[in-house]
Order: structure tokens, then sequence, then C-alpha cells
């Protein structure tokens, strides 16, 4: 083999990884810019606003829907995250926090003064529900773990409202036989 002959094949081999390295990274970059839109779309939902239709166009078709409740999967291997419509409109989501998306209580919190929380079936594990109905949110959290279980968006409204309307099974007061 020529010395030419070797310059040659060099210049190809070398020619051919860059093409593969080049193409390879492109495709790693599609699938790291895919997963967030999803992640980042449940953010932009707004009780009372955003549509059915958006829901769809946003996450695809729930992998369940039963009674004007959509599921759709969540990092969760056991549940799913809720979206409840009314009058093809999101009247309430349910979005299902696991470990993994490093989201924490005190972050979350840090910015709301005015907190209340109930107890619930899980206050007994030191999860409450912790709410800010005047801003349409609550957590379901534990602070001395710095955990939340589930974050819930609804439509703003009155300490009373949020009571009755979507924590009917939490208590302003231990539930008896809990602790």
């Amino acid at each position: 083999m020529t010395n030419k002959t070797k310059i040659i094949l060099f210049f190809l081999i070398t020619f051919i990884v860059v093409i593969y390295l080049f193409l390879n990274a492109k495709s790693r970059n599609n699938q790291q810019i895919t997963n967030p839109v999803k992640q980042l779309f449940i953010k932009n939902i707004i009780p009372g606003i955003t549509t059915k239709e958006e829901i769809i166009q946003g996450f695809g078709d729930p992998i369940a829907s039963n009674e004007g409740t959509l599921e759709y999967k969540s990092k969760s291997p056991v549940r799913n995250n809720e979206i409840k419509i009314q009058s093809d409109k999101v009247l309430f989501v349910k979005e299902i926090i696991s470990y993994g998306d490093k989201i924490s209580f005190n972050s979350e919190t840090n910015q709301y003064s005015d907190i209340k929380f109930l107890y619930g079936p899980d206050a007994v594990n030191g999860y409450l529900l912790y709410c800010i109905p005047e801003k349409g949110i609550a957590y379901l959290a534990n602070p001395n773990s710095d955990a939340i279980l589930e974050i819930w968006h609804y439509p703003a409204t009155t300490f009373t409202d949020f009571k009755n309307t979507w924590a009917k099974d939490y208590s302003e007061t231990p539930i008896k036989n809990q602790f």
C-alpha cells in the first residue's frame, strides 16, 4: 500500500466517523427535546380555559377515559395523571410527582405566605394537603421529607369551596383513628 493510499484511507475513515458522530448526536438531541414538551405542557394547562381538544393535541389520546376524566401516564408505575373535563373545558388536574421529578415542597411553596392544610387519608404517613385556593393550586406533600406526591390545579376559589369541591375526603382536624 502506497503512502498516498494510506492518506486517502485515513481521511475516508475519519470522514465516516465524523458523519456517524454528527448523526448520533443529532438523534440524541431530538430525544432530549421531545420529552420536556409534555412535561412543560401540564404547567400550561389553565383550568376553566384549556379545552379538551388542546389536551389531546398536547398529550395525545388518553390511556384511560371515564366519566369526564382523562388519564395520562406519569412517571409513577402505579398512578396516572388525571384531567377532569366538564363542558369541554379542563376543570381539574391531578399531576402525579415522582422522586425523579426533583420537585421539593419547600421550593414549590416558598413563594406563598398563606398556605392552609388539610388532613386526609395519607396524614398518618406525614402527607397533608397544602392548598392555596386563591391561586388554584394544592400539594399533597410531606414538609418533613420535602416530598410532594401530587400537585392539584383547579380554578381559583375560596378555601370553603375548595374543601367542598375538591377535598371532600380531607378535614381541618385529624381524622379519628389516624394517629
